[in-house]
């Protein structure tokens, strides 16, 4: 997790400065990068994105960037898989994987949100053969909704917490432990689906 914080922080140090554009250029490249090959910690950096800016307009723009960044990323993997294709035995295994999750078809990009177990998912939409326009549809609408209610956590918690540094801290802390949370649910049903493959009790 630390080098994905690292990955974040040097886009963000790079950008940053350069004001709102700035601010937008930063969201979409470490939302970019997590939807490609390099995982950024998006949530994270989303509420420190956005605690520069707080405003609702700024709010508003953040959640177009980032689902336009997420669009292009699973876009260009999906591009690559279906133009570069899988040998057959890899295929196999990540299609088998694909039967272990709680929703077998494009609709487990939803529950991705919550308990992240598809990686790299325009690779995954490609070789599974899910319908795009379809797969691409859940993700825009669980990306929107899950970091609108962040963005939104973290406006309430700068509202009511009258001390400007410790309101940033607790948001912060608060944004770490969901993203704990997530990472803590993803591993439990990881293990379950290895389970389900090697034949255990799930």
């Amino acid at each position: 997790m630390i080098w994905m914080l690292s990955i974040g922080s040097f886009v963000y140090g790079l950008f940053s400065p350069l004001g709102i554009g700035g601010l937008l250029l930063t969201l979409f490249l470490i939302f970019y990068f997590d939807a490609t090959f390099i995982p950024t910690l998006p949530e994270l950096f989303t509420v420190v994105i956005f605690m520069a800016q707080p405003t609702p307009s700024f709010a508003v723009l953040m959640v177009i960037t980032l689902s336009v960044a997420e669009f292009c990323g699973v876009t260009t993997l999906y591009l690559l898989f279906t133009r570069f294709r899988l040998p057959a035995w890899m295929k196999k295994r990540i299609v088998g994987y694909s039967k272990f999750l709680i929703v077998p078809d494009e609709k487990a990009i939803l529950l991705n949100r919550v308990a992240p177990v598809i990686p790299f998912l325009g690779a995954f939409i490609a070789t599974c053969d899910w319908p795009f326009g379809r797969s691409i549809l859940y993700n825009f609408a669980g990306g929107a909704a899950k970091y609108s209610l962040l963005i939104a956590m973290a406006s309430t918690l700068l509202y009511y917490l009258s001390n400007g540094t410790l309101a940033e801290l607790f948001t912060i802390a608060a944004v770490a432990v969901l993203i704990g949370v997530s990472f803590m649910l993803s591993s439990v049903r990881r293990r379950r689906m290895r389970k389900g493959a090697e034949g255990g009790p799930a």
